[in-house]
């Protein structure tokens, strides 16, 4: 309740008002305390898989799972990390514009 409170309200003499700008790592559900409020709320998860015709089965090769309000910026560096320590770097690796 402690944390609850300190990122939702505010003290205004004495009295609790709702904080306005609570920002994105906030308290969503207290029995997650990991799932984040953000502009979409709870997770997200950056994932890579196989792209081939030749394939029979595309197969998801690497995940970063990460709260909603964090930045997928930096992700694609660590997806590479992910696929070079596993020995599964592709050929190329396709990306979305963000």
């Amino acid at each position: 309740m402690v944390r609850v409170f300190s990122e939702q309200f505010l003290d205004q003499d004495g009295k609790a008002e709702l904080n306005p700008h609570t920002g994105g790592k906030m308290l969503d559900n207290p029995s997650d305390p990991n799932a984040e409020i953000g502009h979409k709320g709870g997770y997200q998860v950056q994932v890579t898989e196989t792209c081939s015709d030749e394939n029979k089965v595309q197969l998801v090769t690497a995940a970063i799972p990460q709260g909603a309000s964090a930045s997928d910026m930096d992700s694609l560096k660590e997806i590479q990390v992910q696929l070079a320590a596993n020995d599964i770097a592709p050929e190329k690796l396709f990306a979305d514009a963000g």
